[in-house]
């Protein structure tokens, strides 16, 4: 019995791990947050390792139960091969030796998962939430901060489970037999929560199914999504480019009345999706400028921002020609309405146009 739990517990382990690994974000997810993941992970699944065992066990023993006064058909007809396995690492001297073996490491093993589970979901991956959402430059204030955060959620859990156990004291009640009956009841919901989900999903798959299928369905629900996506970005990007603006304004304070905090203010800028330093403003008459008024930083990130989401759609880095078009496309009242801006562009790309320059003797 012992080989099953150590197989079942390292192919788990291991099979989380590559997956944890290969969906990881290197340089974005801190190493502290993939380990936190996989034990999470290893130690939900592992609920599925132990309930067959913990079946078998419960089956066996009640087979010799009703084979008590008959050894040779409690032989035949209760398999105590798996449990006797014991043997091989300690001296088991009958079958209630190894049964109650058995029974130990089983209890064990559920008191271990659940604990980890428990003390991980409640406490350690709140406060880990928290503390990678924190902003602050102080690890130690970004801990002390999460921690904050959470208090009052913690002491409420602390205090409904105290609650509890000081009642079921009070009723004279074994507290082993609470702890293990808690642990079944959290099985019961667990199980009710997948049986019902299951049952979801046999009704919605089969209408999810049918409506993938029909191809105007799809394009038109497409559609709405690239309309509903497109506007979430555009808000997004006015809220990052004003937050860049402020950024820029530290950075240039950074070397004169901010000296002393340049190093963590330099932390901030790195974070920014570009270098915010030298970003231009391209003016279709003019040509790229620099910007100086914050309306014109702000257009200018902006700009750059939604030049990045299109080299991320097309696979394709913006030229400066590319720019220089899509600020004549913006500007109001400069070209003559229908104008096929993307022809132009095509156009000029085509023939090996990147810099504004490359297209000064075209001027009539």
């Amino acid at each position: 019995m012992w080989w099953a739990l150590v197989v079942a517990f390292l192919s788990i382990a291991a099979f989380v791990a590559t997956i944890v690994w290969w969906l990881r974000s290197p340089g974005f997810v801190p190493l502290h947050v993939i380990i936190n993941v996989w034990l999470s992970w290893t130690m939900a699944l592992s609920f599925v390792a132990l309930v067959p065992l913990d079946l078998n066990l419960v089956y066996v023993q009640r087979c010799l139960d009703v084979f008590q006064g008959n050894s040779t058909l409690a032989g035949e007809a209760c398999p105590m091969t798996f449990w006797r396995s014991w043997n091989q690492v300690e001296a088991i001297a009958d079958d209630d030796a190894a049964l109650a073996r058995s029974k130990e490491a089983l209890r064990v093993s559920w008191l271990l998962v659940y604990t980890i589970c428990i003390a991980n979901g409640w406490f350690f991956l709140t406060a880990q939430q928290g503390f990678e959402e924190n902003r602050n430059f102080s690890t130690y204030r970004r801990f002390v901060e999460a921690i904050s955060q959470n208090a009052c959620f913690w002491v409420t859990i602390c205090t409904i489970f105290a609650v509890v156990f000081m009642f079921l004291a009070f009723l004279g009640q074994d507290q082993e037999y609470v702890v293990f009956g808690l642990m079944g009841l959290g099985n019961t919901v667990c199980l009710l929560v997948v049986a019902l989900l299951l049952g979801y999903g046999l009704v919605e798959f089969p209408k999810v199914l049918f409506q993938n299928g029909r191809i105007k369905y799809s394009i038109r629900k497409a559609q709405g999504q690239a309309i509903d996506n497109y506007s979430a970005f555009q808000e997004a990007a006015q809220d990052m480019a004003r937050l860049m603006c402020k950024v820029y304004a530290l950075r240039r304070a950074a070397s004169s009345s901010l000296r002393r905090l340049g190093n963590k203010i330099m932390v901030t800028v790195k974070e920014c999706p570009f270098d915010i330093a030298n970003t231009v403003l391209m003016d279709p008459i003019k040509g790229p400028q620099i910007p100086v008024t914050e309306a014109q930083m702000t257009k200018a990130f902006l700009s750059q921002l939604s030049e990045l989401r299109n080299e991320s759609t097309h696979k394709q880095k913006a030229t400066e020609v590319d720019s220089w078009l899509t600020a004549l496309e913006n500007e109001p009242d400069v070209l003559p309405k229908g104008a096929d801006i993307f022809g132009v562009q095509e156009a000029l790309f085509n023939t090996g146009f990147r810099l504004i320059g490359d297209v000064d003797h075209l001027d009539p």
